[in-house]
């Protein structure tokens, strides 16, 4: 019996042993390795797509430093892959080279694409150029082989310059205010070793709203001359005046324009610029209003804000007649912003019944990133229905009539004209005190309009 024990002892120690020794080594890890086929490309100046195989020991990432130059997929695993690179079309007049780089942990592999360029004779880009309806500029590029000219037949577009010489040449093209409701477009004619090539741009009239027609506008055009600024036509605006301390307790004077040699109100480069600025121990502003009223129609205005703590600007409504007096006549509020609130634009209606005096006014606002930075579009549409407010196009208001024919809650069925100021501190503009170091601040207005419904 012992015999058998030692026996299947035995038999167990060597299991035992035969189990450790037959253990696999542990892996060794790969080293990255990628390699392509082919090992570049070069592709015409047409732009094309082609077929690249990868081998690759380890998974891989690619990227590609130029954007007219893309590869799909791009990422991989081990073992042979098949990927696409395609190349935009080279409009320009030299070749290009674009590096795909292959990654795979610290390893990098890089892969050579080059284009040829276009044989030009002669090329405009880009291939099409049009506006809106508003002043403004853009840049064509003239490619050519040989000296060139150009000509306008219109006088709302110009150009600069007029000639160029062989190669790459950037032209400015700049358009005055298309002051109607249609299209309009011209010809630039170019020639070049003898050629004649022709190029077309289009200008867009101004937007009207669906079922409505434009009866009154100001696009802000007028010229500086004799190296004076160029003042708001007192055909279509009237300036309010008046020391500090009026209205909503403000800071400013408002003044008519000029104050000695001081102007708070400049039209240039197709703007209003409505200026806050300090003088001595004064702060000078503008408050202007329409010429012009109007019952009911669609409003709206193209404004770029100004910036700093003790700022209010404003677009907004009162009535002609104000013999019911504030807040009974009622008052539109298309556009406000406070400066210690930059970005953060409102509308809201005042009547007796609903104002901020007792806290029951009505109103609405968005936070827009760029209203201090770039010009946004306000605009009020009031009917005998309601009252509605958009920026951009995006409605933030609607206050609706209760058409139960009461003054104190629906005033609005009675001419209101127009008003643009910019306000200093006051009851809400400095109700966070105000910093004198942003003075001058400016309120640029690119255009006001209006519009009503058609007969």
């Amino acid at each position: 019996m012992m015999k058998l024990y030692t026996f299947i002892l035995a038999l167990f120690l060597i299991s035992c042993g035969s189990s450790e020794d037959s253990k696999e080594a542990p892996p060794q890890s790969t080293e990255p390795n990628i390699t392509c086929q082919p090992e570049s490309l070069s592709f015409p100046a047409i732009g094309e797509e082609e077929k690249v195989k990868i081998k690759s020991t380890t998974a891989w990432e690619a990227t590609s430093n130029s954007d007219w130059c893309t590869i799909t997929p791009k990422k991989g695993f081990a073992g042979e892959s098949l990927v696409s690179l395609k190349v935009m079309p080279n409009e320009g007049l030299n070749e290009r080279q674009a590096t795909i780089t292959f990654h795979s942990g610290e390893y990098k592999k890089e892969f050579i694409v080059t284009q040829g360029n276009d044989e030009v004779i002669f090329k405009i880009l880009p291939k099409h150029l049009s506006f809106e309806s508003k002043v403004e500029k853009k840049e064509l590029s003239v490619l050519s082989a040989n000296t060139w000219t150009v000509q306008s037949s219109d006088n709302w577009l110009q150009v600069s310059p007029q000639q160029g010489d062989a190669g790459e040449t950037p032209l400015i093209v700049q358009v005055s205010n298309n002051e109607t409701q249609e299209e309009r477009a011209t010809t630039l004619v170019f020639q070049s070793n003898g050629e004649l090539y022709e190029y077309k741009i289009r200008q867009e009239g101004v937007y009207v709203p669906e079922g409505y027609t434009l009866v009154w506008q100001d696009e802000f055009t007028e010229q500086t001359t004799n190296g004076k600024p160029a003042l708001p036509n007192t055909d279509k605006w009237w300036f309010e005046t008046g020391d500090h301390g009026w209205g909503n307790n403000e800071l400013q004077d408002y003044i008519d324009r000029i104050d000695g040699s001081d102007t708070c109100s400049v039209v240039n480069n197709g703007t209003l610029k409505i200026i806050a600025q300090k003088k001595e121990n004064r702060i000078l502003s503008i408050r202007m209003n329409t010429k012009e009223d109007w019952t009911y129609g669609y409003f709206e205005a193209r404004l770029k804000l100004p910036t700093g703590k003790g700022t209010w600007p404003a677009f907004w409504m009162m009535p002609t007649d104000f013999s019911d007096g504030w807040p009974l006549c009622g008052e539109i509020d298309i556009m406000e912003e406070v400066g210690y609130r930059p970005n953060w634009v409102s509308s809201a209606i005042h009547t007796k019944k609903y104002n901020h005096s007792i806290q029951t006014e009505k109103t609405g606002e968005i936070f827009l990133s760029s209203a201090q930075d770039e010009f946004h579009i306000y605009a009020l549409e009031w009917t005998k229905d309601y009252i509605r407010t958009f920026v951009d196009g995006k409605e933030i208001f609607k206050f609706e009539n209760d058409n139960q024919g009461n003054k104190e809650s629906w005033p609005f069925n009675k001419p209101f004209y127009l008003k643009l100021n910019l306000a200093w501190g006051g009851n809400w503009g400095g109700s966070q005190g105000v910093d004198e170091s942003v003075l001058p601040a400016t309120y640029e207005v690119d255009y006001v309009r209006v519009y009503q419904k058609k007969n």
